[in-house]
């Protein structure tokens, strides 16, 4: 296959780099079935995992977890290859139907312009940022207690706290173990982890991680052999993916925590060898998933001198001078103990029994949809949401189910569902009606689509939110390569073809999936102009963090499953840079379940946790079903 040409997908100087590869064309989208797919949507976006991971959903919703994704989409119109248009963003030397951009041009040199330029992701200057740190023998005052504000991951794991380091009891001989504070900001630090034997360390470094040298050499100079996994528990339940080798087995694994008050610490060594990450390996990356520290570790958040937040002190006191969250970035946010002074955490403490409620950092939502607080909105247009992606775009389609119908959260149980339909209105526009349900729930398995003549006839004329969910569709659409076709009998690989196209996918593969599919999206939005039709609005769920188990009966070893939370985050990094270099929103799914990875009722779904009601939160808000 042709090189298109070098990928710069430089993460920020501040926190490595993500290396440029080659990126190659891929042939495998089935094109002309997808054209007959019927859209009102704003999609939205998902993750994507090796073979065990792609997801994707239509709001469109569309996630790679296997390839998760989203699709939303507003009106009702086929999605063929007369309806695309790209939404933010043009790529230098492509059009835009019916207008036309063009990109400088450098007269001077005769190189192509490149197709796929890196976008950054914008950086966030918070109070804290770029502020000193007191001298080591300056008066004790006391520190500043955090503020309700969102921060820049990047500018945080680059701050130095090594002036005030502590040691901390290790449970193993194969580590020791300190913890870094700021001394002017409660909250901020970093544990500084070093693998004891030296010869060990060397080792691990003599074997290739990755047939690109690029990504082989950002393993071993950024993450290092070993990946860990940190959990803190008290004011609010956090984790950190700002981990960061910093050579010869030497790790900064930096934090920064929003409430104050005492906190318990499990710090965990999940990997080594660069069994988190390597990809040319076939076998199980096999964890170890061992503590650290004593059970009895905690760390002190300022809790004598500074308020905690809570939810009833954010919906009061704080929400209402706050500006709304971003509908493209992700979202930060906190999942803060709850309080159950407000209907909001009583209704999820009683369906989850944990008590947390996340809430978006620095900013606030507008629609949530919780007990009919936005069902108005289903009145002003008919809107299509589609979703398209793996199981966990199910679930999150049973919790949109919920939120749209009116009900406060909880989505106790992952039913196998290939096929989701759902129709939702406004209990105004039905009070001629009292016996009618404002939610319209079609045949979840009923496959093509919905027969309008079973619509009663009071439900006629009116306008609603529609959703339909579709696993099938993504299955056929995006990766038709891979072994998944097993699910079909008729479609099943003879052992020749299960050595060429299964296997894991590794980090090039996996973009060139990406790339492969948004371009194709974009390509529709650009001729969605031949039909005044408006531009579909696509959202990417992202990546979900994963469970994580030393047992080599489980099923993901028996299933040879290679996700790994370092794998994914680097996936997600990748991940974003192409769906903000076309436009298309993201959401922060990774994050929002780094912390519930070992509270999976199955060892794999999220549907029982407080994370769900995170990703409904983030998803509503992104899909912005209320125009505003």
């Amino acid at each position: 296959m042709p090189r298109l040409e070098k990928l710069d997908l430089r993460c920020n100087n501040l926190s490595g780099r993500l290396p440029e590869f080659d990126e190659s064309l891929l042939v495998w989208i089935n094109t002309n079935k997808f054209f007959s797919m019927t859209l009102n949507a704003k999609p939205i976006l998902g993750s994507a995992s090796p073979l065990r991971t792609l997801g994707l959903a239509i709001a469109v919703i569309f996630s790679l977890s296997l390839v998760p994704m989203f699709f939303l989409a507003s009106g009702r119109q086929e999605l063929s290859p007369h309806h695309l248009q790209p939404q933010a963003q043009t790529e230098p030397g492509l059009q835009t139907a019916p207008q036309t951009t063009h990109a400088a041009v450098d007269t001077d040199t005769d190189e192509l312009p490149p197709l796929k330029p890196d976008v950054r992701a914008p950086a966030v200057v918070d109070s804290t940022a770029h502020q000193a740190e007191p001298e080591p023998d300056a008066d004790g005052a006391a520190k500043e207690c955090p503020r309700w504000e969102a921060f820049d991951a990047r500018m945080q794991a680059a701050k130095d706290f090594g002036a005030n380091c502590r040691p901390l009891a290790a449970l193993a001989g194969d580590f020791e173990v300190r913890l870094c504070e700021s001394r002017r900001f409660c909250g901020q630090g970093y544990f500084a982890i070093s693998r004891t034997d030296k010869a060990k360390c060397a080792r691990a470094f003599d074997q290739t991680l990755s047939l690109s040298p690029e990504l082989d050499a950002y393993f071993k100079n950024q993450l290092g052999p070993d990946s860990f996994h940190v959990l803190f528990d008290g004011p609010e339940r956090a984790s950190s993916s700002m981990w960061k080798h910093l050579g010869n087995c030497e790790y900064k694994l930096s934090f920064r925590l929003t409430n104050p008050g005492l906190f318990k610490v499990k710090l965990f060594h999940v990997h080594d060898s660069f069994l988190a990450v390597n990809e040319v390996m076939e076998g199980w990356h096999n964890p170890l998933f061992k503590p650290l520290l004593p059970d009895d570790t905690q760390l002190d958040v300022c809790q004598h001198h500074c308020s905690p937040f809570t939810a009833k002190k954010l919906e009061l006191e704080i929400n209402p001078s706050l500006p709304l969250c971003s509908r493209t970035e992700p979202q930060q946010g906190v999942y803060l103990r709850m309080t159950e002074e407000t209907p909001r955490e009583v209704a999820r403490m009683k369906a989850f029994g944990h008590p947390y409620t996340w809430e978006p950092l620095g900013c606030r939502f507008d629609q949530r949809f919780e007990e009919h607080s936005n069902s108005s909105c289903h009145s002003k247009q008919s809107q299509f949401v589609g979703i398209f992606g793996d199981s966990h775009t199910r679930v999150l389609t049973m919790g949109l189910s919920d939120r749209l119908g009116g009900s406060l959260g909880g989505v106790p149980r992952n039913i196998k569902y290939f096929h989701i339909q759902s129709k939702f209105f406004n209990p105004q526009d039905l009070k001629a009606h009292p016996n009618a349900s404002p939610v319209l729930g079609l045949d979840l398995e009923k496959a093509g689509r919905r027969d309008d003549d079973a619509i009663p006839q009071m439900y006629k004329g009116l306008k609603s939110t529609d959703i339909e969910y579709k696993y099938y569709e993504f299955i056929n659409r995006f990766v038709d390569t891979t072994s998944y076709r097993g699910w079909n009998d008729e479609q099943k690989m003879d052992e020749a073809e299960m050595d060429i196209l299964s296997g894991h996918f590794n980090t090039e593969r996996y973009v060139d999936v990406l790339e492969s599919v948004v371009s194709f999206l974009q390509w529709i939005n650009s001729r969605r102009h031949l039909k005044n039709k408006k531009p579909i609005e696509f959202t990417w769920l992202g990546n979900v963090a994963f469970f994580m188990t030393p047992d080599k009966k489980s099923g993901h070893a028996v299933e040879l499953d290679w996700r790994t939370n370092y794998r994914f985050k680097v996936w997600s990094g990748y991940a974003e840079k192409v769906f903000r270099r076309k436009g298309m929103k993201i959401m922060n799914s990774f994050d929002i379940t780094l912390p519930w990875t070992q509270e999976c009722p199955d060892h794999n779904h999220y549907h029982t946790t407080p994370a769900i009601e995170a990703m409904l939160d983030e998803a509503l808000h992104k899909l912005n079903l209320c125009n505003v």
